[in-house]
């Protein structure tokens, strides 16, 4: 090899590394954020804490977007139902009557073990009758948009061998939504924090959807959600070609712990625990988690909640959401202290 190639070679190796350092800044710099005030706080609502502690429990006067979850495709994939559609209803019929400026969505669910969405996706007739159904779903409980949680499009329970072609049937599906819904109706789905070029369409799924619940959590079981990991996950959803303004930052309101017994502890089951003296709770930099019974409960303290929370105001992101609105104290601790920072 002659050393003017290998000049070539070299020059073009520190151009790539340059614009692979300088495209996320650049993009963090010059993306379009949301206007101060205009930021979204988001939360979603299972119905089993609705029936356990009924409606009157919630602080909604601290949110902007509420997401009902889930509606449901079929095994065959052919039919769209509500979970509990009682506990639907009679949010509607509050929301509507109590805070009329509230945003009420209905989250359409697939985990990595559901089969009902992929398949009912695999064709353009299915797609149809999905979409149709959801819209019908809109109509009847007087909903303001529809939220997609696939998770995830191209992975299985077991590996990344899953369906190939479910990641072009997610976008075709929000596009297929968005054509059939109302004028002014909100669409958006959750996204995953790894892989977002192998699981979702962003080039056409940025140009469909209104904003993107980035699920900044989940990281691992002894990190649940890390500040810097958050950060991130941000500029590469931006890298994506996404605006500030379409990306709400996930807060998780429930601790993660590699020892099964102790995962999935709520905000408030912490809070109790930490009132009567049976836990310590551990704040370090951008790192909170509590320690009971020797084992590490990583979560989001209220300090840290309001720490990620001014992060998004000050960097004009879109707003924020909550996993889920059932996991904060009866005061609504988290929930003010959120709708505080960001919107005071």
């Amino acid at each position: 090899m002659s050393k003017k190639v290998k000049i070539i070679i070299a020059v073009a190796t520190v151009i790539t590394a340059v614009v692979a350092i300088v495209t996320p800044l650049l993009c963090l710099w010059y993306s379009e954020g949301v206007a101060k005030g205009e930021e979204r706080v988001v939360a979603y609502i299972v119905p089993q804490t609705i029936k356990d502690y009924g409606l009157d429990y919630f602080s909604f006067d601290k949110i902007t977007h509420l997401i009902y979850a889930f509606a449901y495709v079929s095994e065959d994939g052919t039919n769209v139902g509500v979970d509990e559609e009682e506990c639907l209803s009679a949010l509607s019929a509050k929301i509507h009557s109590e805070y009329p400026n509230i945003k009420l969505m209905i989250s359409l669910r697939s985990s990595q073990t559901d089969n009902g969405i992929c398949v009912g996706n695999r064709t353009e007739e299915g797609r149809e009758n999905i979409a149709t159904q959801l819209i019908e779903i809109i109509e009847k409980y007087h909903l303001d948009g529809i939220d997609l949680d696939w998770e995830y499009p191209r992975k299985n329970n077991h590996s990344f061998k899953g369906c190939g072609h479910c990641k072009d049937d997610h976008a075709a599906l929000m596009k297929r939504i968005r054509e059939l819904s109302p004028k002014g109706t909100i669409l958006s789905f959750a996204a995953g924090i790894r892989f977002l070029s192998f699981c979702y369409d962003n080039h056409k799924l940025k140009d469909i959807v209104d904003f993107v619940n980035v699920m900044n959590y989940d990281f691992s079981l002894k990190n649940n959600s890390p500040f810097s990991d958050s950060k991130i996950t941000s500029y590469n959803y931006l890298v994506e070609g996404y605006t500030k303004s379409q990306l709400n930052w996930g807060l998780p309101l429930y601790a993660r712990c590699d020892y099964p017994d102790y995962d999935y502890f709520d905000y408030s089951e912490i809070m109790a625990l930490n009132e009567k003296g049976e836990l310590e709770i551990i704040e370090k930099n951008n790192t909170t988690y509590a320690i009971y019974n020797g084992k590490k409960l990583s979560f989001d303290t209220v300090n840290m909640l309001r720490k990620k929370t001014i992060y998004v105001k000050n960097h004009g992101y879109g707003g924020v959401f909550v996993w889920h609105l059932g996991c904060d104290t009866a005061d609504g601790e988290a929930m003010n202290a959120i709708w505080e920072e960001l919107k005071n």
